[in-house]
């Protein structure tokens, strides 16, 4: 018995990302694809195997498939009248889990309904630049989300605060809050068992700062500033601006 791996590349993130997928054949026999949940950089697949700096993660976890599949085929291979039937045996057993990261995106795709697309930018890049960077330093690029609790939250914040590269700690308790949501979300829709999270206290101590503000003299000063014909287009910058000023509503 044979177990192949392929790129699925007509469905690729736009980071390069790509799902691998696998199927068995025996004797003229082949199963039909299946999802891995593994994902891997397109320019880092060798057509059987993972590249690069990060590849032992993604080969030692295609070796585990590979080698659970082999287990039932030997089990059951007097039994079988199909090989569809060993990939049918092993989906059955390992109940396929959505990752973190696939968590995390599935949240995002709900969320793309009632936010901004500068807000979803900022929703990506958090994911770009913290989440899967945590996982990898674990060494668990893969992690189920059932298997994301309060040790890797806090394990996530010290990560982000310990790399000084935060924009600050109101970021740093958004981000973490959001990946509360995440998992809240798959714990509702059945995603994952429970919510580890929900428990999970963020206690951020926000930054000192000196806050600036304007006066009320220097706002009636704003309101009656004329602007020349060239600058039409600062007045309505400016009336926003006195909206927000008095209203305490953003824009």
């Amino acid at each position: 018995m044979n177990v192949v791996f392929s790129l699925r590349k007509d469905q690729k993130a736009k980071n390069g990302l790509a799902v691998i997928y696998w199927y068995v054949s025996y004797q003229g026999q082949r199963s039909k694809k299946a999802s891995s949940g593994i994902r891997v950089n397109e320019k880092f697949w060798k057509r059987k195997y993972a590249t690069g700096q990060n590849a032992k993660p993604v080969n030692d976890a295609l070796d585990s498939l590979r080698a659970d599949l082999t287990d039932i085929f030997n089990r059951y291979r007097s039994t079988i009248s199909n090989i569809q039937e060993i990939a049918d045996f092993y989906l059955e057993k390992q109940s396929p889990q959505i990752s973190m990261v696939d968590l995390y995106d599935f949240f995002v795709e709900k969320k793309k309904s009632s936010v901004s697309e500068g807000t979803i930018s900022i929703y990506n890049d958090f994911k770009e630049n913290w989440l899967i960077p945590y996982l990898e330093s674990i060494k668990t690029p893969f992690m189920e989300a059932r298997n994301f609790n309060y040790k890797q939250l806090e394990q996530l914040k010290t990560f982000m605060l310990e790399s000084k590269k935060i924009k600050s700690t109101e970021y740093l308790e958004k981000s973490l809050a959001r990946i509360k949501a995440a998992v809240k979300l798959g714990y509702s829709m059945d995603m994952i068992e429970k919510d580890a999270v929900a428990k999970y206290k963020l206690n951020i101590k926000h930054e000192k700062r000196d806050y600036v503000y304007l006066t009320s003299e220097e706002l009636e000063r704003l309101a009656k500033l004329t602007f020349s014909e060239r600058e039409q287009h600062l007045e309505l910058a400016r009336d926003l601006f006195l909206v927000q000023c008095y209203t305490s509503l953003s824009y």
